[in-house]
């Protein structure tokens, strides 16, 4: 199995990104382009977008005590973290291209995953399969889940809404699918640098 992925990275663009017409996708620099081949043969493909969602850094050592977050009651810096968005992906079936695309893509500097999953049955399955959870933004708990995986994920320091990830995303009425790893990375500490937290501008002199 071999995959070839072109991906480009833009990190100076505004939080809610123009989005391209369909026929611009393959050009939009901020979208990685997945290609598997199998026996030389081509065995599935995958379009996966780096978006900017609106988040907030909490000053001070981090607060993994999540049920007693609240907002505003601690100093928050305005920003946004990255998310990959999988805009389009599909396989031969039995090629075990999806899970071989799919280890690529978890490996990606993103936050979190997340996708709006047709409704067929074995396409849920295997999203599901590989640690995605449907979730809801208008569900409260929903909502809280995802805000605590998150602050989970970055060790206390980020904090994210489900509604701001959906209001990212290209608008679907198709289910949203979210996958958020739970490994903290030692590169990962450095908010400063990378795709963790990026404040909005005038602020980053602001952070400890």
């Amino acid at each position: 199995m071999q995959i070839k992925c072109k991906h480009k990275i833009n990190h100076q663009r505004p939080i809610h990104p123009f989005r391209p017409k369909p026929q611009a996708k393959l050009f939009d620099e901020e979208m990685a382009v997945l290609h598997t081949t199998l026996h030389r043969k081509f065995a599935g493909g995958a379009l996966v977008k780096e978006v900017l969602v609106k988040a907030r850094h909490v000053e001070g050592p981090g607060n993994l005590n999540l049920a007693a977050h609240h907002p505003g009651a601690s100093e928050e810096v305005l920003g946004a973290t990255t998310v990959g968005y999988i805009d389009s992906m599909a396989s031969e079936p039995k090629s075990g291209s999806g899970r071989a695309m799919w280890d690529l893509i978890s490996g990606m500097n993103y936050i979190c995953i997340a996708c709006h999953s047709i409704l067929l049955q074995k396409t849920v399955d295997f999203w599901q399969a590989m640690g995605m959870k449907h979730m809801d933004p208008s569900s409260e708990k929903d909502s809280t889940a995802f805000r605590q995986l998150v602050m989970v994920r970055t060790m206390g320091k980020v904090i994210c809404e489900l509604k701001d990830l959906q209001e990212a995303l290209p608008k679907s009425k198709l289910p949203l699918f979210v996958w958020v790893p739970s490994r903290f990375a030692q590169e990962d500490q450095d908010l400063h640098q990378n795709y963790v937290f990026m404040p909005d501008e005038g602020a980053a002199r602001d952070i400890s």
